[in-house]
């Protein structure tokens, strides 16, 4: 191979280094330009008169059960009352026979009319010894259901269980551990 070759060659490397460079730099810049723009809204959303602070729902469940739901932050949905969107949420669910679960998570969704609450982002599930973490947890206190999912992990004190969903029918009181990907569900049982 002659000499110029080798030069066009160590210049056509050059020159596509420089472009992916150019790239990189490029969309990295933009990437700092969008999350400034976005804690910019944020920050003006928390202006807006939508927006309250440390706020309390309570309320009784289809099934007679009381609840609290408390928030950091709550913001009303303008076309929809009924809906709220909560930051930093802590909620109480008291069942009759005197059972207590916590739900703790970044943000939910709660609907005033049917009572439902979605929970997002480090969702923690504690009842006595049990613990559940998740990203997303749905209560549908319309449907009597409680579904956990995405990055679950159950722990009742022993026994640790992985999977990609738990249903939960709160009338028959039954549980529905389910996988996505046709993998086993892992449980580690500890005697």
């Amino acid at each position: 191979m002659n000499s110029k070759k080798k030069i066009q060659i160590v210049l056509l490397i050059f020159g596509l280094f420089l472009i992916i460079f150019s790239i990189y730099y490029y969309y990295s810049q933009q990437t700092v330009k969008v999350t400034k723009k976005i804690e910019q809204i944020t920050e003006e959303e928390i202006n807006q008169d939508n927006i309250f602070e440390n706020i309390t729902y309570t309320g009784i469940d289809s099934r007679g059960n009381p609840y609290e739901i408390k928030a950091k932050f709550a913001e009303t949905n303008t076309n929809d009352p009924d809906v709220n969107y909560l930051k930093y949420v802590i909620a109480k669910l008291v069942y009759k026979d005197g059972q207590i679960i916590l739900i703790t998570s970044d943000y939910a969704i709660y609907n005033k009319s049917s009572q439902d609450m979605f929970f997002n982002q480090n969702v923690v599930v504690e009842n006595d010894i049990n613990r559940v973490f998740c990203e997303n947890l749905d209560f549908h206190n319309s449907d009597n259901l409680i579904v956990a999912y995405n990055n679950l992990t159950a722990y009742n004190g022993e026994n640790v269980m992985f999977a990609d969903k738990i249903s939960i029918d709160l009338l028959t009181q039954t549980s529905k551990v389910s996988v996505t990907d046709k993998k086993k569900v892992k449980v580690k049982i500890v005697n």
